[in-house]
């Protein structure tokens, strides 16, 4: 039992760690809102479904 305790508390630390490190308050994305109209957009679909939605999108 105090095996499972210990695993349980490990795994805790380790995603509150995880949590901390992800939730970084770097200034490395667009200021304000503002978005960069230049850029070049990718999309990979994996079935032929979604496909009329994103030419939807796309026309936008």
């Amino acid at each position: 039992m105090k095996i499972k305790r210990m695993a349980a508390l490990c795994m805790c630390a380790a995603m509150t760690a995880s949590f901390a490190a992800c939730g970084g308050s770097g200034d490395s994305g667009p200021s304000e809102g503002g978005s960069d109209k230049g850029g070049k957009l990718s999309v990979m679909i994996w079935d032929n479904y979604q496909e009329p939605g994103l030419k939807e999108i796309k026309e936008l």
